[in-house]
């Protein structure tokens, strides 16, 4: 399965996040216990955003496979009734929930941490092949192919930035990354081939390479297209039928 899905742009020696689509269906105990240990600034579309770490409860809460958290039960809602030792009263109290801004600035902040560590890898091939962002840019307006993207693999390890153990398989060309955060068990195979096509289609239709920015400007669509090639997180093993159909859908959903 995808844990994630990130589209980032490197420039120099920085990089930002465009757009995050998480698969996960993780709950509050392990966003408790992970990355969000400690405070972190990051900087994230030209502002900075402060995580300060979260004074949470244990109960779960689920997460929905889009990336819009829902966040507790009713009765989480609407407090629960408890005495109070020193008066032996009874009073509402309301159960401590984390907000959903925490939780979506926890995956700013993990998403942000697996671009650091591509963008590192990235700048370091480029220097020694002696590829150029303009050579990436000029074959696309020329030729209207896909450039020669390198690729990486990367091993992250329990608590950088997940709980546990991930891996990174990242495409780039040009100055745009696009990377999957897997679990360790998944086959890297197939996952370069759904990446490749995902890559493919996405510059079909909204040019990302060239303009990352459309990827901001423009979720929806590419929501739509993860909803089709990565239904639910899950990597398809894609033959050319199977590719050629879900074009054919999507192109008749946007067309709409």
């Amino acid at each position: 399965m995808v844990y994630a899905f990130i589209i980032h742009v490197i420039a120099g020696d920085s990089a930002r996040v465009v757009y995050q689509r998480y698969f996960s269906q993780e709950n509050i105990a392990e966003f408790r216990s992970g990355c969000m240990s400690r405070e972190r600034t990051l900087k994230l579309n030209s502002y900075e955003l402060n995580v300060p770490t979260p004074n949470l409860s244990p109960a779960p809460s689920p997460v929905d496979v889009t990336g819009s958290f829902r966040i507790g039960t009713p009765d989480h809602f609407h407090g629960r009734r408890s005495r109070s030792p020193s008066r032996g009263t009874v009073q509402d109290q309301e159960t401590e929930q984390p907000s959903s801004k925490e939780l979506i600035a926890s995956r700013k902040q993990q998403s942000q941490i697996v671009s650091d560590f591509v963008q590192s890898e990235y700048i370091f091939r480029k220097a020694i092949t002696g590829r150029t962002v303009e050579e990436d840019l000029s074959r696309l307006n020329n030729e209207d192919v896909l450039p020669e993207f390198e690729m990486g693999f990367l091993r992250l390890p329990a608590g950088e930035p997940y709980q546990t153990e991930k891996l990174s398989l990242w495409l780039a060309a040009a100055n745009c990354c696009f990377s999957f955060v897997l679990e360790g068990h998944e086959n890297m195979t197939i996952a370069e081939i759904v990446l490749k096509r995902l890559i493919g289609f996405l510059q079909e239709h909204l040019r990302v390479i060239s303009q990352p920015s459309e990827a901001m400007l423009k979720v929806d669509r590419v929501d739509l297209i993860l909803d089709k090639y990565l239904p639910g997180g899950q990597l398809l093993f894609m033959n050319h039928r199977l590719s050629r159909q879900l074009e054919r859908q999507i192109e008749q959903v946007m067309k709409s």
